[in-house]
């Protein structure tokens, strides 16, 4: 998915989490039982700040973490989140992403950033939502390209495979509403992710959204359908979870 669309989810998904209801701010969030829904905006602001940081201080000079003001407990949050959430498209529009910058999985171009952003928004505003009950689907197309992020980004470096146990299970995951396909091959130090149809041990179908929060421990595969090994799912996702 270009950079393009990826920062107009950016701002859909973004405007969308800053328009949460100051009294759904106390609730706790299921899919992230540690934060509030206060605190699951302010980490997103947090992030979209943090990022801005990182964009215009340049290549070469990224900032300390410690340097990015916490974000407001109380109903100023949704006001301050606002706020980040503009700084952060100002700053994509006026970087050069062709730059190389320092990130947490090593150096990578800026249109890097501006793809963890889209689902780093994406997820988190499900997640809001969620909390309080009706959600807005994530975009299909968004989906798939967030199930390759996640791969790429968490799975592939994060991957507890002493937690998994034995090595060489596959795990084929097949959306159903759109074109998105990966094989998952446990090896002895990690995952290897690749793109097609094949049989895996296990296979997990369903829409691409629900593939995307599988990956991101937000759905168990039993909201999923399930073939083959029907516990390979729950065991993967277990050593997958960041």
């Amino acid at each position: 998915m270009d950079s393009h669309t990826l920062l107009t989810w950016v701002g859909v998904d973004g405007a969308l989490l800053g328009a949460t209801s100051p009294d759904a701010l106390g609730l706790v969030v299921p899919t992230c039982p540690a934060w509030t829904v206060a605190e699951l905006v302010g980490h997103t602001g947090w992030v979209h700040r943090w990022v801005t940081a990182t964009l215009l201080a340049g290549p070469d000079n990224p900032p300390s973490p410690k340097s990015i003001d916490k974000a407001p407990t109380d109903e100023s949050v949704l006001a301050w989140y606002v706020e980040s959430l503009g700084g952060l498209l100002d700053a994509f529009g006026r970087t050069d992403l062709d730059q190389v910058f320092k990130t947490f999985i090593g150096p990578r171009p800026g249109q890097w950033w501006v793809r963890r952003m889209a689902h780093e928004t994406s997820v988190h505003r499900w997640d809001a939502q969620n909390a309080v009950g009706a959600t807005t689907p994530i975009d299909a197309a968004l989906a798939v390209d967030g199930v390759d992020e996640a791969l790429d980004t968490y799975v592939t470096h994060r991957f507890d495979a002493e937690r998994f146990g034995s090595a060489g299970q596959t795990l084929h995951l097949h959306a159903t509403d759109a074109e998105g396909e990966w094989m998952l091959t446990m090896q002895p130090g990690g995952v290897e992710a690749t793109h097609g149809h094949g049989k895996g041990d296990a296979a997990v179908r369903g829409r691409a959204e629900d593939l995307l929060l599988f990956v991101m421990g937000r759905r168990a595969a039993t909201d999923l359908e399930v073939f083959g090994d029907t516990e390979l799912p729950a065991r993967w996702q277990a050593a997958a979870n960041f």
